[in-house]
Order: structure tokens, then C-alpha cells, then sequence
């Protein structure tokens, strides 16, 4: 219910009394139509049966009086009056039934058809008694009329009466049956018409609780946005009153600033010519660190040349070891001549006088065998020792050599990080110098900038004006939401809407004599800075976008000046 618009709630709620209307009026005409059928039956079949029946048993009683009279007159023309009558008489019942017989039920028809052969026996009596009365003969003419002519007509009666009382019961039904009828419709209509009255009144209470919400909330928002714009109104004047305040301060801080221009302006000077010469020592230092590195990498090849050297005589050692081994291979020689010496011995020992020369000769070569195995291992012993005494030399000068090696590439090493430091400490000076430029552009800049300082005081003062009169258009504004506000409340909710006197946001009296003094005060805050920068070649001002769109105001330090966290400043 709450997504829908005011205008389809509205429609909604008539839409409701609307199909109310026409489902009443729908069963209304339906009810009605079904009572019009009831009493058209009633009237034209009931009521008519009943009027049939009813007149056709008066004329049966007319005529059983009229034979009772044709039986006592005597004279012809009376006789003949009456049977005039009595056959008049007939021909309405006989219409009668005809009648009856046309919008009679099924037994009703049967009554007429009993009815019928009834009238028929009865005109044969009624014949008889006719010719018997003009005859003369009153008596036989009275005894059939009392006899077999009353009980035809009391046969005939008898039916009637059963078809009156029977179509008295028709008639009291079908009277109940409409009374009924009446009473169930007139009883539906007033339930749906009592269900359509609470179901609308009820959507249109829903709707309407919504509604007053919505407007309500309206109203309370709109009530709250009035005494926020009065509040707004109030701080603006109040921010108008601030701004005056902060132009006149800030004229006065312009000629300080002046001041502190004049000073920065020599101490970017001074650090100008410190750069310099920074620059140049560091420059002498960068030379001398170059030299010492030459020397450092000099040092460096002449220890590799004697690490050459100790390969060399590395290779000494190995041709060293193979003598030895060539000696070895001696000593196995000299082993195998003793044995084939002693083996000679054994042989001569069994030859006997035949084997003493040979036997002498094998001694001797054993001898010799024995002198070349001594000699051999004198060799090897000098060999061993001469090889332990050359590796052992060998392996100290490869450790002093590589120790050196280790501190020459150290010191390499520092002398490179010095040469960076100092090339870095260079560079940083050549940045200083820069660096001293820019702030001597940026001092130029902040000159220009006091300039335009100047000039938005002085738009700050005619903005503060502004804007205490927008103050006063906009607490207007306020007091013309508040009677909206108001004549809506009244709208909506009548005499209970009236609220209390609205606030009206003060004025501010004394603004415009405030603004005045101060546009006053700023050319004497101008003449008394000219006295420290001129600004006679001053650019025309510039607005707040239009300085944004230069990009603003420079730093004073230069963009290329390294932080104090660069790591070139850090301990080598």
C-alpha cells in the first residue's frame, strides 16, 4: 500500500464503493426480476385459475336456481326467460373452463376434463327439465331438477370447490414464497451493502492514515528544512562576519610576509654560493678517490702474479711425485735382482765346484742390488720430505695470498663506495645549486602570490558583503517556507493547524558599516607594503580557478632536491 500514489489509493478506495454499487445494484435487479416472475405468476395464472373456478361455481349455483325457478313458473315466457338465462350461464362456464384450461397444470387440466362430462350429464337433465316445464309438467320437472340434475351439479360443484381451495393454497404459497423472497433480498443487500460501507470506510481510514503520514512527514520535513535554512541564514551572516575579520587579518599578515621574502631572498643567496663550493671539494675529493682506487686494482694484479707463481710451483710438486714414483719402481727392480741373486746363490750351492764362479757373481750382484736399493730410498726419503717442505710452502702462500687478495678487494671496495659517496655528495651539491634557483624563482612566485593575496582580500571583503545579503534574502526565503509551511497545515488540518510565531533570523546591523571600514583599510595595508616589494609590474589578478590552472604556487626548495631519507646520505 505504501508503494502506491495518492491518486491510485483514491482511485482504489472508489473503485471499492464503485463494485459495491454495482453488485448491489446487479442482486437488486436479480431479486427484483425474480419477484416480478412470482407475482406475474401469482396474478396472471393463480389468481386468474382462482377467479375461473370462483365464477364458474357462482354461475352453478345461479343455474341450480334458475331450474328451481323454471320448475315452479308456469307461464311460457318466464320459462323461456329463464332458459335463456340458464344457457347464457352455460356458455360462461364453458368459456370459463376454456379459459381455465389454458393456463391450467397438469390436474388442473384433469378437473376440466371431469368438469366436462359432468356439464355434459347435466345438459341432458337441464334438456329434460326444459321440455318438461314448457310441457306443463312442473312436478316431473322439479323432481329431476331436485334428482339426478342437482347431484350433476353437485358433482360439478364439488370439483370447483376442490380446484378453489386447491388454488387458495397456490395463492398462499406463492404469497409466502414472495414474501420470502423479499425478506432474503432485502436482507443480502443490506449485508453487502453493510460489507461495501465497512470494507471502503476502512480502506479509505488506511489510505487516509497513510496519506495524513506522508503528509505529515512532509510537513515535519518541510518545518525542519525552514529552521535549517534559518539556521544557514544565521551562519552565513555569522561566517560573513568572520571573513571581514580574517581580510583584515590577513592584510596585516601580508606585510610580514613581505619581510620574511626580503630574508628568504638572501638566504637562498648564501646557499647558492655554499653549493658551489661544496660542489668543487667534492669534486677534488672524487679525483683523489679515483687515483687511490687505481692503485688498489694495481696491488690486486700483483698478487695474481703471485698466485700464478704458486701454480707453478704446484706443478713442480707434481713432477716431484712422479720422480719419486719412478723410485719406487727402482726399488722394486733392486728386489727382484736379490731375489734372483739368492735364487743364483741356490743354484751354484747345488752345482757344486761347477757353480763357485757363478755363485761368486751372484753375491756380487746381490751387493750391487742392495747399493742401488739404499741410494733409492735415500731418494725417496729426500723426495718425501722435499715434497711436504714445497706443499707445505705452497699451501701458506696460497692462504697469504688469498688473505691479501680478500683485503685488496676490500679496500677496492671502500674506495668505490667512497667514489660513489663522493660522486653522490657531488651530485646532491649540483642539486643544491638547482635547487637554489628554483627557490629563487619560487620567492618570485610568492611575490606574485602576495600580489594576488592582495587582491583576494580585497574580493573577500566584497564577498563577505555578498554574502551578508544573501544572508538577508535567504532568512526571507525561510520566512516565506515557514507561512508555506503554515498555510499548508492550515490546509490539511483546519483550525487545529495554527502554529506559533515563527523566528525570524536576525539581521546583521552593523555589517555594511563593518565591510566599509575594512574596503577602507585595505589600500593603507597596500601603500604600506609597497614600502617593502614594489609592485608596479605586477600581472593583472587572477581568480581562484584560473591560479589553480597554472598549477598554483611553487615550492621555494625545488622540485630536484633530495629528501633527507635518500639513501646516498646513509653510512658507507
Amino acid at each position: 500500500m505504501s508503494k502506491l500514489s495518492l491518486n491510485m489509493k483514491f482511485a482504489l478506495t472508489l473503485s471499492i464503493f464503485v463494485v459495491a454499487c454495482v453488485m448491489i445494484s446487479f442482486f437488486s435487479l436479480k431479486k427484483m426480476g425474480e419477484i416480478q416472475n412470482s407475482q406475474e405468476q401469482l396474478t396472471q395464472v393463480i389468481m386468474k385459475r382462482l377467479n375461473y373456478s370462483m365464477q364458474m361455481d357462482i354461475l352453478v349455483n345461479s343455474i341450480r336456481n334458475q331450474e328451481k325457478i323454471m320448475a315452479l313458473v308456469s307461464g311460457r315466457e318466464e320459462i323461456e326467460e329463464t332458459v335463456h338465462r340458464i344457457e347464457d350461464m352455460e356458455k360462461k362456464i364453458e368459456g370459463a373452463m376454456a379459459d381455465y384450461r389454458a393456463i391450467a397444470s397438469d390436474e388442473g387440466k384433469k378437473n376440466i376434463d371431469e368438469l366436462k362430462v359432468f356439464l355434459a350429464q347435466w345438459k341432458k337433465q337441464e334438456t329434460q327439465i326444459r321440455h318438461l316445464a314448457l310441457a306443463g309438467k312442473p312436478k316431473e320437472a322439479a323432481e329431476i331438477a331436485m334428482g339426478a340434475s342437482a347431484v350433476a351439479l353437485k358433482e360439478f360443484s364439488h370439483i370447483l370447490d376442490s380446484m378453489v381451495h386447491r388454488n387458495q393454497e397456490f395463492v398462499l404459497k406463492e404469497t409466502a414464497a414472495v414474501d420470502e423472497l423479499i425478506s432474503n433480498s432485502r436482507n443480502i443487500i443490506l449485508m453487502l451493502s453493510v460489507a461495501s460501507i465497512l470494507a471502503g470506510c476502512t480502506l479509505a481510514f488506511i489510505i487516509l492514515r497513510a496519506v495524513g503520514k506522508a503528509i505529515d512527514q512532509v510537513i515535519s520535513n518541510l518545518d525542519d528544512n525552514s529552521d535549517q535554512v534559518t539556521g544557514a541564514a544565521q551562519q552565513i551572516a555569522s561566517s560573513s562576519e568572520q571573513l571581514s575579520q580574517a581580510s583584515a587579518e590577513q592584510a596585516s599578515s601580508l606585510q610580514e610576509t613581505a619581510t620574511a621574502v626580503e630574508q628568504m631572498n638572501s638566504m637562498v643567496q648564501k646557499n647558492s654560493d655554499h653549493a658551489q663550493r661544496s660542489a668543487e671539494f667534492s669534486k677534488s675529493s672524487q679525483d683523489s678517490a679515483n687515483r687511490g682506487r687505481q692503485v688498489v686494482q694495481d696491488m690486486i694484479l700483483a698478487i695474481e702474479a703471485i698466485n700464478e707463481n704458486n701454480q707453478q710451483i704446484s706443478e713442480i710438486v707434481k713432477l716431484i711425485a712422479e720422480i719419486g714414483a719412478k723410485t719406487k719402481v727402482i726399488n722394486d727392480i733392486v728386489f727382484q735382482t736379490k731375489l734372483l741373486s739368492f735364487n743364483a746363490s741356490v743354484e751354484a750351492a747345488r752345482a757344486g765346484e761347477h757353480g763357485q764362479g757363478f755363485a761368486v757373481v751372484a753375491e756380487e750382484v746381490g751387493k750391487l742390488a742392495e747399493m742401488s736399493g739404499k741410494s733409492a730410498r735415500q731418494i725417496t726419503e729426500l723426495l718425501d720430505g722435499s715434497i711436504q717442505k714445497v706443499e707445505r710452502i705452497v699451501s701458506e702462500t696460497r692462504t697469504r695470498v688469498e688473505a691479501g687478495t680478500q683485503v685488496a678487494r676490500q679496500c677496492g671496495g671502500v674506495l668505490d663506495e667512497i667514489v660513489e659517496g663522493v660522486s653522490a655528495v657531488t651530485d646532491m651539491s649540483l642539486e643544491i645549486s638547482a635547487s637554489c634557483r628554483e627557490q629563487a624563482k619560487g620567492v618570485h612566485e610568492i611575490t606574485r602570490a602576495m600580489h594576488l593575496l592582495d587582491q583576494m582580500t580585497q574580493e573577500n571583503a566584497a564577498t563577505s558583503e555578498e554574502a551578508a545579503s544573501t544572508a538577508e534574502e535567504l532568512s526571507a526565503q525561510a520566512d516565506s517556507l515557514r507561512e508555506v509551511v503554515s498555510t499548508l497545515i492550515t490546509t490539511i488540518r483546519g483550525g487545529e493547524g495554527e502554529r506559533t510565531p515563527m523566528i525570524i533570523a536576525p539581521r546583521m546591523p552593523g555589517k555594511s558599516a563593518k565591510m566599509a571600514s575594512v574596503q577602507a583599510a585595505q589600500p593603507a595595508a597596500g601603500a604600506e607594503r609597497a614600502r617593502v616589494i614594489s609592485l608596479k609590474g605586477a600581472q593583472k589578478s587572477l581568480t581562484h580557478e584560473e591560479h589553480h590552472a597554472q598549477g598554483g604556487f611553487k615550492k621555494a626548495s625545488g622540485l630536484d632536491v633530495p629528501s633527507a631519507d635518500d639513501p646516498r646520505f646513509g653510512d658507507s
